[in-house]
């Protein structure tokens, strides 16, 4: 019986339908069917299955029909030798498998040590640039400090000043003038000696000084709007001529002046009683504080609000005047951004939707100069 022949036999035999043989076996039954008409054979790890189904050795499986037993035992022979080289690749393959498992897990001990290591040398090489930086910035640091010590050291050698004073005389905001009261003490005094001050900016000021308590001192008068002021004293002593500068701020006629603003917070409501106004005016103001010398750090009152108001202007006639009551003692420490509150419920009683309403805020400073800032200007619908 041929060996197709033969497995139709067993499975049927077995009660088996070729889908539940397929199943078993792990295929397809159309593998199964090929088998069973002689379309194509198993392969010996089909065989080995095939037996272990139905309880079969491989000879009572291919070896059955006496005519061809012959030929049978030579396929038989075949089919062993087949097994065992099957085997034997098997065998090689697990090696082989094992020995690349192996391989891979040494390779990844080995990468992870390294990552590691370089992970390590990583760091240390953070640290060593942290430290190098840290380094370079001490010596930097100690160079500055050298430097300065230095520079102060050679300038207080070549200075021709053993003190000196800028201060305030007048501010006049609509004559756009600021007179500044300059004072320089030198440092050797010799009968006969003079001086002028110089203050150079977009116009060049100067005046000669008057000698008086050991110091040499003059008033000049400089624009509000210059900048970027530079100021120096020219020491005359037996025909010879000295300059020491004694301050380059680009700021310094700010620094006298008062800044003033004011910030509309107000509710306007035109009905038939008239035009209705609440809310508040913010005055706002930074009093102005100097340094009486180079060396004092005690600061005084320069520039500061003395009296205000806010007004509003119907038609530029003055209907309604509030006082803004200045309740800061201002010589007790230093004050910036101040804020004064004042507080309206006022109504017009004639106002028309064609009247122009403007609200002023003023301040008065401690020279005599009106501050206005207009806090709104409209009509009222």
């Amino acid at each position: 019986m041929r060996l197709y022949e033969t497995i139709q036999k067993l499975r049927k035999d077995a009660g088996y339908s070729q889908e539940q043989l397929a199943e078993k076996l792990g295929v397809s039954r159309q593998a199964v069917s090929k088998w069973e008409n002689g379309t194509a054979s198993p392969g010996m790890d089909r065989l080995q299955d095939i037996c272990h189904v139905f309880g079969v050795s491989l000879g009572e499986l291919v070896g059955t029909d006496s005519d061809d037993k012959e030929s049978d035992l030579e396929q038989i022979q075949l089919y062993e030798d087949e097994i065992k080289k099957l085997k034997s690749q098997k065998q090689f393959q697990k090696i082989l498998i094992l020995g690349t498992a192996v391989t891979a897990i040494i390779l990844l001990v080995l990468f992870v040590t390294l990552f590691y290591r370089i992970d390590l040398m990583n760091n240390h090489i953070q640290q060593l640039d942290s430290q190098v930086s840290q380094i370079y910035n001490n010596v930097d640091y100690k160079i500055a400090q050298i430097d300065s010590q230095f520079s102060s050291m050679l300038e207080e050698k070549e200075s021709l000043v053993a003190e000196y004073a800028i201060d305030v005389k007048s501010l006049n905001i609509k004559d756009g003038q600021l007179t500044l009261n300059l004072r320089s003490t030198p440092k050797y005094y010799k009968k006969g000696m003079t001086a002028e001050f110089v203050i150079n900016g977009e116009k060049s000021y100067s005046a000669n000084s008057v000698f008086e308590n050991g110091s040499f001192w003059a008033d000049i008068p400089v624009d509000v709007n210059e900048n970027n002021l530079k100021v120096l004293v020219r020491f005359t002593n037996d025909g010879e001529t000295s300059t020491q500068y004694l301050d380059s701020n680009p700021n310094i006629i700010n620094s006298f002046i008062m800044e003033v603003g004011a910030e509309n917070k107000l509710n306007f409501f035109n009905g038939k009683e008239g035009l209705l106004i609440t809310g508040e005016v913010v005055t706002t103001y930074n009093p102005r504080y100097h340094n009486q010398n180079s060396y004092s750090t005690q600061a005084k009152l320069i520039n500061y609000p003395v009296s205000g108001e806010v007004i509003v202007e119907k038609d530029g006639v003055v209907v309604i005047q509030k006082e803004v009551e200045l309740d800061i003692d201002l010589s007790d420490g230093q004050y910036s951004n101040c804020s004064i509150y004042t507080h309206f419920e006022d109504r017009i009683e004639d106002y028309n939707k064609d009247d122009k309403i403007k609200v002023i805020s003023k301040l008065v400073d401690n020279f005599g100069n009106v501050r206005e800032t207009e806090v709104y200007f409209d009509s009222v619908r």
